[in-house]
């Protein structure tokens, strides 16, 4: 875990270092020194791969790096909030000069000169001739490995050929490398990168006949300098210019190190040919009795490389191995193949124990705010939550992640993911025993936590017990959930989190999520507004009925869910345009304002992500301020000047790549006025969603309607027979509801080929609706039909009672019966 310790650290250093310094802008001596401590820090995290046995020590860099972002990012949000010439605005601007010249400089220097410290005393520790030794497994892990079932056979093998001759049996002119090249090939958790292990270190016949051993990590996205300096570590212990020599340098001192050595090399998850190609143009030369293992989990790939000359392809696991005591080695397995920066996107699941389903949409921003996405892609154009669902595609793969598909993808394509029935104690053994994440459940006992625990991140399941937790213990905890559990397991009434925690304690903390919890008659936790370093605050699910207007104070904050129980309305101050910083507003679907008078948020122009804004309570022309919006839920309601607004942001060239819901409620469309509207609303590209209750009458021509709607719920909109073939040819319309006299023909005909990407289709409170058609050809995709209180439709058509016997079709009709 090291390695991922030191992953994470780095990350976060150049996340500060992207960071926005117009406000606060750090000196050139204190960037230096920051700049330095991340290539000293980049230079560890090459040379710990695979190593264990430092933790202390990276535990100590963990704490030095946790030191530099309070300390810059203390500094920035003081910063920010000189906004005038009070009193206290000008002891803030000598403290930020004081800060800016003096105490972070001195501080970087102090932290930098720390850090050689601890890195000297790791580099002396480990003697140059054993180092490649340490890039194994730990002993408890290889205790692990040993007891996996259904290894011993693929090991004799792989030892087989490996020394009968020393490999002759496979003929060097086989090998792109110059010598004898062994594919390991094997499904994901098959064990092969297991095996590799235990041939390279744990069998005591292979390692008496070579003379070095070195392990390389390949994965999907790799370096070729990044595999030189693994090699060269392994052979030849860490070199204090490493990180900065060339791939010619680096093939120099690995050639004249591994010159007349007879060396096993195994190259961990090579993943396509083109991976191969490109890690055989630089691969150094070596002695002709060397060998080298590759591990893959695609079969062409293999046969490729060993130019057909002999593949290993794992054993299957047999039953009774899958049931006797096996399952935990095999979590293990899966998860010790998982790429560097999956391992702690799995163990941060734990968080979510209990949940059923996890938003994938919230999982991206806690990812993002941890320092779990790498800032690289997305300085390559990869948004947070394009590489959140690579992720879960990845970990979806390996078995241990579950993700449901959105019914209709817009912005996202999951629509919820969950932990593998029977990995979740894995996962939190995994996170107790890496500090990762404390999870304390009240609904069994009292806890107590001190400074031995040392969590970083808590998860507290609210009970009729309770949680002390020392001053020293709060201070340095950055994320804290606090959930209410099932109700069924607490017997008595549960104590408030208010009544256990005061936050004025946790004063590094950058999360803050409350889930399901009724604060009615109850206050908010203490201090929960002087965290001025938060940077997530949720209230989703929660009973909150008022915002308090101190939240402004909040001002480092990225991301507000104030999506409180959808019967629920709560007040909310005209406060939250002063939260500059935020990216992503999700506001309640009910709420009121203070004093009646509209939320402003037209400052508020990093916003990624605005959800329930409702024009009847939020000012409609604010958004043309909003550059940066990417997805839009809007509502209007009945209000002719709101929705030309709202159609006119999308119209503009500023809406490229905006992707939208609208709700527009009780609008009339008689006037040709407010027609000419909707015909304008219905052209938007950026429209994906629109849910309208009014009268239509005549929809526009299909050509005249945007083909980027996804989803179409009409109410009350009086549509005629000619309506339908011109909602048929919308290409990508997966939802269709009409309800309570949206369609007043008395036929509905679908013809051949129409609606082609159509998944739902209800059918509602349609008193007119005698007869419908549905040609063989028609909605070929279609997967769910609601039928409910059409009372003069008596039969549907023979093809979709063909297609629900077949199970191809859900179908719910409860007047005759159909549930």
């Amino acid at each position: 875990m090291s390695e991922l310790v030191l992953r994470l650290a780095v990350e976060r250093l150049q996340s500060l270092v992207l960071a926005d310094q117009e406000t606060a802008p750090l000196n050139r001596s204190a960037s230096g020194h920051l700049y330095a401590i991340l290539g000293e820090l980049k230079r560890m995290q090459v040379w710990l791969k695979g190593k264990t046995q430092h933790k202390d020590s990276v535990r100590k860099i963990e704490e030095l790096d946790y030191q530099i972002e309070d300390v810059i990012e203390t500094y920035r949000v003081l910063g920010r909030s000189r906004r005038s010439l009070s009193n206290r605005e000008i002891f803030n601007g000598i403290k930020i000069i004081c800060m800016r010249y003096a105490l972070i400089p001195f501080a970087l220097r102090k932290i930098k000169s720390d850090i050689a410290s601890i890195i000297k005393e790791i580099e002396e520790a480990v003697p140059v001739a054993d180092s490649f030794e340490n890039q194994g497994p730990t002993r408890s892990s290889r205790a692990v490995y040993s007891s996996l079932f259904g290894l011993k056979e693929d090991q004799k093998r792989v030892r087989q050929v490996i020394l009968s001759g020393t490999g002759s049996n496979i003929p060097e002119s086989s090998s792109q490398i110059g010598v004898p090249v062994i594919p390991i090939c094997g499904a994901v958790g098959s064990g092969k990168t297991t095996l590799a292990k235990r041939i390279l270190y744990e069998d005591p016949i292979v390692t008496k006949e070579f003379n070095t051993r070195i392990w390389v990590n390949v994965s999907e996205k790799f370096e070729i300098r990044d595999i030189l300096r693994q090699v060269l570590v392994s052979c030849h212990g860490w070199m204090k210019h490493m990180f900065y020599s060339s791939e010619e340098q680096l093939l120099e001192r690995i050639e004249e190190r591994l010159k007349s050595q007879r060396t096993l090399i195994v190259l961990d998850d090579i993943r396509s040919i083109e991976a191969w190609e490109t890690v055989c143009k630089t691969f150094p030369k070596l002695d002709k009795r060397s060998i080298v293992l590759v591990t893959t989990r695609v079969g062409y790939v293999a046969e490729y490389i060993c130019r057909n000359e002999f593949v290993h392809t794992m054993t299957p696991l047999n039953e009774e191995a899958l049931f006797r005591e096996a399952l935990p080695p095999r979590a293990d397995t899966v998860y010790n193949e998982l790429p560097d920066h999956l391992k702690p996107c799995f163990v941060y699941l734990g968080h979510f124990l209990e949940d059923q389903e996890i938003d994938p949409e919230k999982l991206s921003h806690l990812w993002m705010i941890e320092g779990l996405l790498s800032t690289g892609e997305s300085a390559r154009g990869e948004s947070t939550m394009e590489m959140t669902e690579r992720y879960l595609r990845e970990l979806t793969l390996k078995g241990i992640v579950k993700v449901q598909a959105e019914e209709v993808p817009t912005t996202k394509k999951f629509k919820a993911c969950c932990i593998v029935q029977g990995i979740e104690n894995f996962c939190v053994s995994n996170c107790e025993q890496k500090r990762f994440l404390k999870i304390i459940d009240l609904r069994e006992k009292d806890y107590s936590l001190s400074s031995i625990d040392e969590p970083r991140r808590l998860v507290i399941y609210l009970g009729n017990h309770r949680v002390d937790i020392e001053p020293k213990v709060a201070k340095i905890i950055r994320s804290l959930r606090v959930v209410l559990g099932n109700m069924q397991q607490i017997e008595n009434e549960f104590i408030w989190p208010n009544e256990m925690l005061n936050l004025e304690e946790f004063r590094v903390l950058r999360i803050l999520d409350f889930n399901g919890i009724d604060f009615r008659g109850q206050k908010l936790p203490t201090g929960i507004f002087n965290l001025e370093l938060l940077r997530y605050l949720s209230f989703k699910g929660c009973v909150l009925e008022e915002l308090p207007s101190s939240i402004s104070k909040l001002s480092y904050m990225q991301v507000l869910d104030l999506r409180v129980k959808e019967l629920i309305e709560i007040k909310i101050p005209n406060v939250l345009g002063n939260m500059r910083r935020l990216n992503h507003l999700y506001l309640p679907l009910k709420f009121v304002t203070q004093n009646g008078k509209k939320l402003g948020l037209n400052s508020l122009t990093e916003l990624a992500t605005l959800e329930n804004f409702n024009t009847r309570l939020c000012k409609a022309d604010d958004i043309f301020k909003l550059l940066k919006l990417r997805y839009l839920g809007a509502k209007v309601e009945g209000d002719f000047d709101d929705l030309v607004s709202i159609t006119n942001y999308m119209k503009t060239t500023l809406s490229n790549f905006l992707h939208s819901t609208v709700d527009v409620i009780d609008f009339d469309c008689y006037a040709e006025e407010r027609h000419s509207v909707l015909r304008e609303l219905f052209q938007c590209q950026a429209a994906r969603i629109l849910r309208f209750k009014g009268h239509i009458g005549r929809l526009p021509s299909s050509d005249e309607i945007s083909p980027s709607f996804t989803q179409l719920v009409l109410n009350k909109s009086h549509l005629n027979e000619s309506s339908m073939p011109t909602l048929e040819k919308l290409p990508n319309l997966g939802v269709l509801v009409l309800s309570d006299d949206a369609y007043i023909a008395k036929k509905i005909i679908f013809s051949d080929s129409g609606f082609p990407k159509l998944k739902r289709l209800e059918l509602l409170n349609l008193c007119f609706l005698e007869i419908f058609e549905v040609k063989n050809t028609a909605m070929p995709i279609l997967c769910s039909l609601e039928i409910r209180n059409c009372e003069k439709l008596e039969s549907l058509p023979d093809c979709l009672d063909i297609r629900a016997s077949n199970h191809f079709l859900s179908i719910i009709w409860p007047e005759k019966g159909r549930q």
